[in-house]
């Protein structure tokens, strides 16, 4: 039986359908949030989801994939304030670390309180020639300069706060499909050609991911606990 809907109460859905039984859990967290009260609305996608959807008015993003699907999703609700329940349909899950069989217990706690968001950091990244901007990233992983000559190395000057820390000859990950240059990767998705003289920018946003995971789901907490590590080095 479902509840009368309360209009604060609404929830999005992303669902990622090259993974599998996607479709078919999508369904599911709908009817459960139905089941709520909550407004719930499902996006679908297949491929590139550049289109999108507007997240404006949502109180909660639940994010149906794997790592990759949380990166797109975060990068859009971090900017609104929106926190994101990942639910990973894909393989290990570094971040999307809510199993299909745990996330309720953590939707329930985290309306009732008992489980805060963890809030991770988001990068802003620019790209710059000759003083004028290339492009402009959020990255909630990473952003990756990486070499596309043969031979495998790039010169990178380094600047904090406009202070010159030095130059450095450095080996980084190749794309054998490019002959000179280097590119610019963001979260392992987005990725721009970058030339001698580029400058390339990062900076912590102003505002972080929001992920409503508890704090043993996620990957290296479970790993510590497995190992049995102690958190000062020793076993």
């Amino acid at each position: 039986m479902e509840r009368s809907v309360n209009s604060a109460n609404r929830v999005l859905i992303i669902a990622n359908l090259h993974k599998t039984n996607a479709g078919a859990m999508a369904l599911e967290v709908e009817r459960f949030f139905r089941c709520q009260g909550w407004e719930a609305s499902t996006f679908s996608f297949e491929g590139n989801p550049r289109s999108g959807v507007g997240y404006e008015g949502y109180r909660l993003i639940v994010s149906l994939g794997g790592d990759g699907t949380l990166l797109y999703v975060a990068r859009q609700a971090a900017a609104l304030g929106i926190p994101v329940l990942p639910i990973n349909l894909g393989t290990l899950g570094f971040i999307a670390a809510n199993k299909t069989n745990s996330w309720r217990s953590a939707f329930e706690a985290w309306l009732e309180g008992e489980l805060l968001p963890s809030a991770r950091i988001m990068l802003d990244i620019q790209a710059e020639r000759n003083q004028e901007i290339l492009g402009r990233f959020v990255a909630l992983n990473d952003g990756v300069v990486s070499s596309q000559g043969i031979s495998k190395m790039i010169r990178l000057c380094l600047n904090v706060n406009d202070d010159c820390f030095g130059f450095y000859r450095v080996d980084v990950a190749i794309d054998e499909t490019r002959r000179s240059g280097a590119m610019l990767t963001v979260d392992g998705q987005e990725t721009l050609t970058l030339q001698q003289g580029d400058v390339v920018r990062f900076k912590r946003s102003e505002k972080d991911a929001m992920l409503v995971v508890p704090p043993e789901n996620m990957f290296f907490q479970a790993l510590r606990t497995k190992l049995g590590w102690s958190g000062d080095g020793h076993a």
